[in-house]
């Protein structure tokens, strides 16, 4: 958790000027979204975690379509953060989708 403690308030602070820069939804501050949130996952900081995962699979799913690779990351985000909380059902759902819509973009193998 050491790691993760030094590491948020740069990733906050790179969150916050691609938002002024580039804007709320555009594709490198979605990723800066995700990036955090995994962050907060790992620090079993759910309250935070969870829902800068929703609102970057919402943004992303909303700017970039639902099987762009950039949504996939984000369904992965929200998985990994739903899983850690022991919400296992959803987060098997999750994970199922993002495997279905990379066959289907990817191929099988």
């Amino acid at each position: 958790q050491g790691l993760y403690t030094e590491a948020l308030p740069f990733l906050q602070r790179v969150l916050e000027t691609h938002v002024r820069t580039l804007g709320l939804e555009h594709p490198t501050t979605l990723s800066c979204f995700c990036k955090l949130a995994n962050c907060f996952t790992h620090m079993g900081q759910f309250d935070e975690s969870l829902p800068c995962s929703r609102r970057a699979l919402e943004a992303t799913e909303r700017t970039l379509g639902a099987e762009h690779p950039g949504t996939l990351n984000s369904i992965n985000t929200l998985a990994d953060c739903l899983r850690e909380m022991g919400q296992f059902n959803e987060s098997l759902l999750l994970s199922q989708r993002v495997v279905e819509a990379s066959v289907r973009t990817l191929g099988a193998e």
